[in-house]
């Protein structure tokens, strides 16, 4: 005989005590009632003689609204949730729509049978006060002894498997943050080092072209690890898009400028046809765009080896169109209506021909929607594509120059608190190029020793230490200035930033909260790093 393995807690909320014993009967049993056997052999579908019932539910009562939910809320704080409630219509105080709100503001998971003659209200007024949602299934008084099983077994394994699918979304988010971790520290030792030796004055013009290709290796691993993260992030419904004034142009040209010389080393032409009646500033998410074009236009080099990539870029308000056409090897009618998917390109024979993740157009696609836009594209097999992002970018107040231009200021002193040897080589090197003065503290404990002993203009610090980590170390130093001033020059507050390869959804916003002041995501860059040594000094 087959048996039911899964154990649901139910609450039933009625005033009347003879149906609260009703439905207990039917879903508990009696020690004695057989009944209850030949009723979930019926409901199970097993063969054979019933045997004992499956002790399937657990059962406990509240004669009103208010005592119900008081007894949900003690569940879920003991950390032993009810699966579902059977919640009564006509009950004094709390009527039964007004106990179902209550119950889903503590617990929004729990899956409600609302008992009634269903004459009492409408549907459409349940659905008015309650929202359209799966979470609630009417039944009509009186009971169907069967269909009371049935509901508490359904909806039982309804939430069971919900709250297992989080458990394994939480897993997931945590692997790939782990994996993001533990891949962008020895990047960062490549990257950095690489982009430091590369540019060395005077380096052997036969050691460059060598280290040149180890750095650009390193950033073809870094956005493969970048797409995967975002990838993760747009899944789950956490890649926020922010509203700011930023200037297109200088934005656009940035982008041409950074796939330029590689074209150029294709023989193939790049050139940017804007609309003069575009804005000096517009509003919209910058890093994002920035994001889509440069993928549009890294595909159209990848995939063009001759003739020239046209960047076309029009504005007629609100919307922001931008066109990318290569001619290029093209893309046959099949594969336009997948070419969205992830990770199609990693199953086609060009993709592995032609190298990456497959997870570019599909990112840009959901960004540019995430944007109010989106992504079409036309092509021709042998004479090339063309991508056209359109965007929602209303006109924004004129844009102010950017902050941290121009030379970083010599001889800044700066704290660095990090305990990996090769990670302590590159930023000690990279603030050495910009003639800073480092001092460098191993952990949090050595960081707050050093500041005992001298004032520092910053302090790089690292998160993940052994002794005392990142967010130890900053609430020690802003208690300290909180009872002493602060600890900066002048006695100002001394800017901290995190510098970790924590760069998950959240995870800036988790360093500003723990009294941080700025966040630099390994693998380091001296672009990156000078940017925030500009901010902060």
């Amino acid at each position: 005989m087959t048996r039911v393995t899964a154990h649901h807690r139910v609450l039933l909320i009625d005033d009347q005590p003879e149906i609260r014993a009703d439905l207990r009967r039917v879903l508990a049993g009696a020690p004695d009632d057989r009944a209850l056997d030949r009723l979930a052999h019926a409901v199970l579908g097993s063969g054979g003689d019933p045997g004992p019932a499956p002790a399937v539910f657990t059962v406990a009562e509240a004669a009103d609204g208010a005592a119900g939910v008081s007894v949900a809320a003690a569940a879920l704080g003991a950390g032993t949730p009810f699966q579902v409630a059977f919640v009564d219509m006509r009950m004094p105080g709390l009527d039964g729509m007004q106990t179902i709100q209550a119950l889903w503001r503590d617990d929004p998971r729990l899956q409600i049978v609302l008992c009634t003659a269903y004459s009492d209200r409408s549907w459409t007024e349940l659905c008015a006060v309650l929202g359209v949602t799966d979470r609630l299934l009417v039944l009509r008084k009186p009971f169907d002894p069967v269909e009371v099983v049935q509901l508490a077994l359904a909806l039982g394994e309804k939430w069971r498997l919900a709250r297992e699918g989080e458990a394994a979304l939480r897993a997931r988010d945590a692997f790939v943050a782990m994996m993001s971790h533990e891949i962008r520290t020895p990047l960062n030792g490549i990257l950095g080092m690489a982009e430091l030796l590369t540019g060395q004055p005077g380096l052997d013009p036969d050691m460059r072209e060598p280290l040149e290709t180890i750095h650009r290796s390193g950033q073809g691993l870094l956005a493969i690890l970048n797409d995967i993260i975002d990838h993760a992030r747009l899944a789950a419904g956490m890649m926020p898009v922010t509203d700011a004034p930023f200037a297109p142009l200088p934005l656009l040209r940035d982008v041409a400028n950074l796939f330029a010389g590689r074209a150029a080393e294709r023989g193939v032409g790049l050139v940017v046809d804007t609309d003069p009646a575009i804005p000096e500033a517009l509003r919209g998410d910058a890093g994002r765009i920035r994001q889509i074009l440069a993928n549009l236009v890294s595909n159209a080099v990848k995939f063009t080896r001759s003739g020239q990539i046209r960047v076309a870029v029009r504005w007629n308000e609100p919307v922001l169109t931008i066109a990318v056409q290569d001619t290029g090897i093209g893309i046959p009618d099949g594969d336009l209506a997948r070419l969205f998917q992830p990770f199609v390109q990693a199953e086609s024979g060009s993709a592995r021909r032609y190298d990456g993740s497959g997870l570019g157009l599909a990112i840009s696609r959901r960004l540019a929607e995430l944007m109010g836009g989106g992504i079409d594209v036309e092509s021709i097999v042998g004479q090339g594509s063309v991508f056209t992002v359109r965007l929602r970018c209303p006109r924004g107040e004129a844009a102010t120059t950017a902050a941290g231009l121009g030379p970083v200021r010599a001889g800044l002193r700066v704290l660095v608190a990090e305990d990996n040897p090769v990670n302590q080589r590159v930023a000690l090197a990279m603030l050495r190029r910009f003639a800073a003065v480092p001092v460098l503290a191993g952990d949090g404990a050595e960081a707050l020793t050093a500041l005992e002993a001298g004032r520092f203009d910053l302090v790089l610090m690292d998160i993940h230490m052994p002794v005392q980590d990142g967010f130890a170390a900053c609430a020690r130093i802003r208690a300290r200035e909180a009872g002493q001033g602060g600890l900066g020059p002048d006695g100002r507050r001394l800017p901290v930033v995190a510098v970790t390869a924590d760069a998950m959804a959240g995870d800036r916003e988790r360093f500003l909260a723990a009294g941080m002041d700025d966040h630099l995501p390994k693998p380091l860059t001296l672009d990156a790093l000078a940017a925030v040594l500009r901010r902060w000094s």
